[in-house]
């Protein structure tokens, strides 16, 4: 039985990123252990991605988007080699970080793919404090 609850917290941007970080680290260390987790778990951490990106600032890759095509549909996920080139940097360092558990992964069919929400909140913590570095 499920029971839909509507959301009626104010929740700022930045504690919505913290929360998001928080169930995508949960989510991965029962993917690691095996394990599943419900799908609203995900669509959770989705929601909160969305109210953690609407306080940031525009970024690069935002107006790369738009600027590219307007006409074409924006990915919503990276292979390591796009998000290395959105950070300019090399493939290397997006797998260190994606390893790490800095930067969180998501599978597609046995490939890993980044988010870009998962990148902008990545690239905003850069401009708020000193980078988290990937120690693999």
């Amino acid at each position: 039985m499920t029971t839909t609850l509507p959301l009626l917290l104010s929740i700022r941007p930045q504690v919505a990123a913290h929360l998001s970080a928080a169930v995508g680290d949960y989510r991965r260390k029962f993917r690691q252990m095996g394990m599943s987790t419900p799908e609203e778990l995900e669509q959770l951490q989705d929601e909160l991605s969305k109210v953690a990106r609407s306080g940031l600032h525009r970024t690069d890759l935002d107006r790369l988007a738009e600027v590219a095509d307007a006409a074409a549909v924006i990915p919503r996920l990276l292979t390591y080699a796009q998000a290395a080139r959105a950070l300019a940097c090399g493939e290397r360092t997006v797998r260190r970080l994606a390893e790490a558990g800095v930067l969180p992964k998501v599978k597609v069919g046995g490939a890993a793919r980044v988010r870009v929400a998962d990148l902008d909140l990545y690239v905003d913590s850069l401009t708020h404090q000193e980078a988290p570095r990937a120690t693999a």
